[in-house]
């Protein structure tokens, strides 16, 4: 005789072995568009600009931050935001 309680737990258990072959499904079928929108977008050229300008934007930042760094070194200055996060 089947105990209840393990009946129900194999029932539990047959529906989320189902729910997680549905899941990995899923989420192979998001990877695949995912990575064909992608490559779409490597061939735009427009988005090729964009990904270069924000490249170029975000290494003049760490030369501003490096100059900053620099000036307040040398005049002996303390960054107060960098007082406060200590």
């Amino acid at each position: 005789m089947v105990d209840p309680d393990l009946n129900f737990l194999g029932t539990a258990v047959r529906q989320l072995v189902s729910e997680a072959r549905v899941a990995r499904e899923d989420a192979r079928y998001i990877k695949a568009r995912v990575d064909a929108i992608f490559m779409a977008m490597a061939t735009s050229p427009e988005i090729t600009r964009l990904r270069a300008d924000v490249s170029k934007s975000l290494n003049r930042e760490d030369d501003l931050e490096l100059r900053v760094g620099t000036i307040e070194s040398h005049f002996g200055l303390k960054n107060p935001l960098e007082e406060a996060s200590s």
